[in-house]
């Protein structure tokens, strides 16, 4: 709406013909370059023509998430929650095993537990994957308790302690993915004391000369065998009388799209078994990694940048990236004559962007909005993973101010810094996307209870809630 001058405004709002969009109230007050609905409290700001700036009824346009108008399920429940959706879940998996079909090579999914191992996600995945990837006894009985049999997953992880590979050995399973000659010694002897023989697949640490690789692989380099201990593994291997080297994996880190930096690492695994003649290697695990929709990996200079308010072009993830990759490795494979079967270990690209996080905002301190939700829900730093955040009660809203966006505790509770978004007012929805790894898995109690979980449900119209917000009874009892 238009106005002149602020008699026009003062006369609109002296016969209540201005109405506020977000509470219907028809009665404000005028100050400087704003006027504030008397009721809610919301700004409404006037340009330097004097124009009112109401909030246009684009910008009041719901958001949904999958088939649920978020606008309208947030006003009726208390924030902060998560919501997953089954649907979400199952096309991110129809992409993995279409991509797998169109290709010609011989692909096995396994999902990583670790990523999310509520019940109802793992419930969900089994319906689709019949192998998972597990690296503690903790995620062992959760993807047991699933449904899932012993023979169809794998172990890995830096530690092994000897009572979770014992519950493993004893559940059937048989693929062990090492990451040092230490844990083929162990594995070797439980295999003995116990009459069984159990297959490993060594992970190979890859480095490259990059100067910004170099900085990372300070912290990288205690995952996986360096050159020098794969040598030594392989000259003992006929030494261990119950494992059988069956594989070789490897991991490049999280949120890669770089088809190339796969093609590099396999090209390095086909070299080593050529080099030492390795003719009963079945298979590569080329890990996880994979790209998730709403989330992206900082770099150094997106970081930088960010700080300094400005934001560095980024390319779009490529939808079609699975399947670029598939043709790029069979065609290796073709090359060098190769037939071995590709082992791929997503997580987060099967349920990142299937779960987000809802919360509400607590108050806007001049570049600061605070959030009734906590990073104790989504753990991972902000430095190194850039999550989209959106204000969905300005949904259309132009994007005209950058603001920082804290949670409710203490310490280093930050989302992002510098993000552009419309104005925001307190009791604005927002949603930080890609909430659905690495985020319950990981989540914890400090000053704050997990809060509820919904999941959309597929072939229905149901919202079921599977887990309610914890009680604060039931966190301390024992615990005195």
């Amino acid at each position: 709406m238009n106005i002149k001058n602020n008699l026009d405004l003062e006369n609109l709002i002296k016969n209540k013909v201005l109405i506020c969009p977000k509470c219907h109230n028809n009665s404000f007050d005028i100050h400087s370059f704003l006027i504030a609905c008397s009721q809610c409290k919301t700004e409404y700001s006037i340009n330097k023509e004097g124009i009112v700036r109401f909030i246009d009824n684009n910008c009041q346009q719901p958001f949904f998430f999958s088939t649920v108008n978020l606008n309208t399920f947030s006003e009726q429940h208390n924030t902060p929650f998560f919501i997953f959706s089954e649907k979400i879940i199952n096309d991110n998996i129809d992409i993995l095993f279409n991509a797998a079909k169109e290709s010609n090579l011989k692909i096995k999914i396994y999902y990583s537990v670790k990523t999310n191992f509520n019940r109802f996600i793992l419930n969900i995945v089994k319906n689709n994957i019949n192998h998972a990837s597990v690296s503690s006894g903790l995620e062992l009985s959760a993807a047991l308790t699933s449904g899932f049999e012993g023979k169809d997953l794998s172990f890995d992880g830096p530690v092994y302690e000897e009572k979770d590979i014992l519950s493993a050995i004893n559940a059937g399973v048989e693929l062990f993915n090492i990451d040092s000659y230490e844990q083929a010694v162990l594995l070797n002897r439980l295999a003995q004391e116990n009459n069984r023989f159990l297959k490993i697949s060594p992970r190979l640490n890859f480095f490259s000369g990059n100067i910004f690789y170099k900085i990372n692989y300070l912290f990288t380099d205690r995952f996986g065998f360096s050159n020098e201990e794969i040598k030594r593994l392989l000259k003992d291997i006929s030494s261990f009388k119950n494992l059988k080297l069956s594989g070789f994996a490897f991991h490049l880190g999280s949120q890669l799209n770089n088809v190339s930096a796969y093609l590099s690492a396999i090209k390095k695994i086909i070299c080593l078994i050529k080099k030492h003649n390795l003719k009963d290697i079945k298979h590569i695990n080329i890990g996880g990694g994979f790209p998730a929709k709403g989330i992206r990996k900082n770099s150094f200079m997106s970081i930088l940048f960010r700080f300094f308010g400005m934001n560095l072009k980024r390319k779009e993830i490529n939808d079609n990236f699975i399947s670029e990759l598939n043709r790029e490795i069979s065609s290796l494979f073709k090359k060098n004559n190769i037939d071995l079967e590709i082992i791929y270990q997503p997580g987060r690209y099967i349920v990142g962007d299937a779960g987000i996080l809802v919360s509400r905002i607590f108050s806007v301190k001049e570049k600061w909005i605070f959030v009734d939700a906590s990073v104790n829900y989504l753990p991972e730093n902000f430095l190194g993973l850039n999550r989209r955040i959106i204000n969905i009660s300005k949904l259309h809203g132009k994007k005209s101010f950058k603001y920082s966006i804290a949670g409710r505790t203490l310490c280093s509770d930050i989302f992002n810094i510098n993000v552009k978004m419309p104005r925001p007012d307190r009791g604005d929805f927002i949603v930080l996307e890609s909430a659905g790894a690495y985020s319950l898995s990981r989540a914890n109690n400090f000053t704050t209870v997990i809060p509820d979980i919904y999941l959309i449900k597929e072939n229905s119209s149901d919202i079921e809630l599977t887990k309610k917000e914890e009680n604060v009874s039931d966190i301390y009892e024992g615990k005195f």
